[in-house]
């Protein structure tokens, strides 16, 4: 954590975070904060090529997770600490926002096994479910005040595969109601005859959901497989059988979660 502040220019310096715990919650809240470190590492490196070809004209920002976060104590001091930020439930990752925008430091993230911060998970359901609440209103609240770029990237992250996942999952319930024409039957509202040879695509919408849901599994498990062998994020740890099936559903679950903390007020801290 010491070796980015031989650079004069760097302000706080983070590391990744791991949840510990066994169980089946606190293996699914492992999993996801290991998500949160795949798709910001591979940003920040989409990011980084792009500006090489002034691609992209925006600063890379993210933030430092608080069980793995330091900064300089000048820096802490010159920006007024926690001053203004005291009402925002992620006040981490506002910190270092506010670091980034009024000291003009820049943030480091040590990504190495050695650097590697882990801290006990929530044990159960209904704690993960306020703690993610928090988390993703505090992201709302944080880009309101500090950075929009977060909180576009809050959206893209979860929203955008939301109303995707969502979409195709009610075309699929709906294609189960809708009625099959027979092949060879005329039908006065078509104006033609269905031929035999088109019968295997009488219901297209069908097809195109499962396709779709096919699709974003794979995605799912790509991303899942990635994070649990690589050594520097979760290869080591346990990750059950039913973990594994119930991810994509976890996931989902939580673009539900982001939803409902973009249009919710007030969040309660746990107990």
């Amino acid at each position: 954590m010491v070796h980015p502040y031989y650079e004069f220019t760097t302000g706080c310096v983070g590391s990744q975070a791991v949840f510990t715990g066994d169980n089946l919650i606190e293996q699914l809240l492992r999993l996801d904060l290991g998500g949160y470190a795949y798709f910001g590492l591979a940003a920040i490196d989409a990011i980084r090529n792009a500006k090489k070809f002034n691609i992209y004209k925006w600063n890379i920002s993210g933030g430092c997770w608080g069980g793995s976060i330091s900064f300089r104590r000048s820096i802490f001091n010159e920006i007024g600490g926690y001053e203004g930020i005291e009402s925002i439930h992620v006040q981490d990752i506002a910190l270092t926002n506010k670091i980034l925008k009024f000291s003009r430091k820049k943030m480091a993230l040590l990504l190495d096994k050695e650097a590697k911060v882990e801290s006990p998970a929530e044990s159960s359901f209904k704690q993960a479910i306020k703690q993610r609440l928090r988390w993703y209103g505090g992201g709302f609240q944080m880009g309101y005040r500090f950075n929009p770029q977060y909180m576009l990237g809050q959206f893209l992250w979860f929203q955008f595969p939301f109303f995707a996942e969502t979409a195709l999952l009610i075309m699929f319930i709906l294609s189960l109601f809708l009625p099959l024409p027979v092949p060879g039957v005329y039908y006065p509202v078509l104006t033609t005859y269905i031929p035999f040879s088109l019968s295997i695509l009488q219901n297209i919408n069908l097809w195109l959901a499962i396709s779709a849901m096919i699709y974003f599994l794979c995605f799912r498990y790509l991303v899942l497989f990635q994070i649990t062998k690589y050594d520097r994020l979760l290869n080591g740890y346990k990750t059950s059988f039913l973990t594994w099936l119930i991810y994509p559903l976890w996931m989902y679950f939580t673009e539900w979660l982001m939803a409902i903390a973009f249009v919710k007020r007030e969040y309660e801290w746990k107990k």
